[in-house]
């Protein structure tokens, strides 16, 4: 943990860390059942 600098939160990852790692926010993760996706006014803020 020395050369990773923290990167600026992106609109569309939020919650991304790890570059290795990408959190996919809009698919649902394997295991999560949702009944539907929330509509895109509310995602959109």
């Amino acid at each position: 943990m020395t050369n990773q600098q923290p990167l600026p939160p992106s609109p569309s990852n939020p919650k991304r860390e790890d570059p290795d790692k990408p959190v996919p926010i809009d698919d649902p993760a394997p295991g999560q059942s949702q009944p539907e996706p929330p509509p895109p006014e509310n995602t959109a803020g």
